[in-house]
């Protein structure tokens, strides 16, 4: 059975296009970066100037055809993850539920690349626990006050807005007890702080101490913020789309290729073939799962289970792969950048981080389990007594908001 995706001569001649610009245009600092996170200050400037360029372009805005192989050129060029930002979520919220206002004001910043939204941590597909959001808001005439801390997910050193979730109802069922704002980050009362971490710069941590806004930046209906986010990050446009190849399972193959080991490569080892032919296998299951979601999103069929079973599919592979990285390359796998004697630039030390950094660190059940058991039907819909709920899509969504 072929799996393999059939681009139209329209997405070929834009492939063309792309990367004979990309050739000629992309910067030096970028090309060897393994991620935003890797970045210093420098580092991020000259990132968000390339991405205001491809801005310019009408590249951070495209339809899902074309989109696709921007991504596919961007992974050739190990850079899928500049467009890892979330901001194809915030884009779809304010289309969807923004005020013609808000999306004067914010859709064309977010497209030219002048925006740098961080937003609510908040995984596609899991269950709201009132309890756990951090942020609450109340009203004082037609001032709304922001106060509590909670963590947010986006790339930079700062951003330029904060899509925020906030209990506004507490007394109100799960579905109808928070609200979603999009804050000015320079507000008064803000404070941020990115915390030492496996990964840092991933996510941040966010106090808001008496920050006033104004009715103006609550995103869609009162009530309704988690449902926005949960609708907006499972849209067609915010499905993350396969690369051609894994940028990290390619570098390692490359490395037992070309390293040479008691006079042999290391390609040539049994035992580490299996594992290196093991690393590949799970990569093209991993790329099947999103051509499948991918596929559901763009023909508007109804995705359930399936975005929590990639991501805590790509959870335990990552976890292998570095497993299977310390298994060939030895003790030069924890070799960062900065040492000499790194392979690879030192890459796939940052691998192993970051598939630790992704595991579920809390002490309840891994979350996407939970989602996929939900979805299925064999959820209990219980944790801890209280009873976790999943809304539905707000008033004029279409799509699934409860998976």
């Amino acid at each position: 059975m072929d799996f393999e995706y059939r681009y139209s001569e329209e997405q070929e001649q834009f492939r063309s296009e792309v990367s004979a610009w990309l050739d000629a245009n992309l910067p030096e600092g970028l090309a060897g970066a393994a991620g935003a996170a890797m970045l210093d200050s420098p580092g991020w400037e000259q990132c968000q100037n390339f991405r205001r360029r491809l801005g310019e372009k009408g590249w951070l805005a495209l339809n899902i055809d074309l989109a696709l192989v921007f991504l596919e050129e961007l992974g050739k060029r190990k850079l899928g993850w500049l467009l890892d930002d979330g901001s194809s979520a915030i884009q779809t919220a304010l289309q969807r539920w923004g005020t013609e206002n808000q999306k004067k004001s914010y859709l064309p910043l977010i497209a030219d690349g002048e925006a740098n939204v961080w937003r609510f941590l908040a995984e596609p597909g899991v269950r709201l626990d009132v309890g756990s959001l951090g942020i609450r808001a109340s009203r004082e005439g037609d001032e709304i006050i922001l106060n509590g801390q909670d963590t947010f997910a986006g790339q930079g050193l700062w951003p330029d807005y904060l899509w925020t979730i906030a209990v506004i109802n507490p007394d109100f069922p799960p579905h109808r007890a928070t609200s979603s704002f999009l804050v000015p980050s320079g507000l008064n009362g803000i404070s941020i702080q990115s915390p030492r971490a496996l990964v840092p710069g991933q996510t941040h941590r966010v106090t808001f101490d008496h920050v006033v806004v104004y009715p103006d930046a609550l995103l869609g209906d009162e009530g309704s913020g988690w449902s926005i986010m949960q609708t907006a990050l499972q849209s067609p446009q915010t499905i993350q789309y396969p690369i051609a190849e894994d940028a990290e399972v390619g570098d390692l193959l490359q490395y037992a290729k070309d390293t040479v080991r008691d006079g042999a490569s290391l390609g040539k080892d049994l035992v580490l073939q299996q594992l290196l032919v093991e690393a590949h296998i799970n990569s093209r299951i991993t790329r099947l799962f999103k051509m499948r979601n991918a596929w559901l999103a763009s023909t508007g069929q109804k995705i359930t289970y399936e975005l929590a079973q990639t991501a805590l599919w790509e959870k335990q592979i990552s976890m292998r792969l570095s497993r299977i990285v310390r298994d060939v390359m030895g003790m030069y796998a924890l070799l960062d950048p900065q040492d000499p004697r790194a392979a690879v630039k030192g890459k796939l030390e940052f691998q192993q981080r970051s598939s630790l950094a992704i595991q579920n660190p809390s002490a309840v059940p891994e979350p996407y389990a939970v989602a996929i058991a939900d979805a299925l039907g064999l959820g209990k819909g219980q944790q801890g007594g209280q009873k976790i709920a999943s809304p539905g899509a707000p008033t004029g969504a279409s799509g699934s908001g409860d998976v």
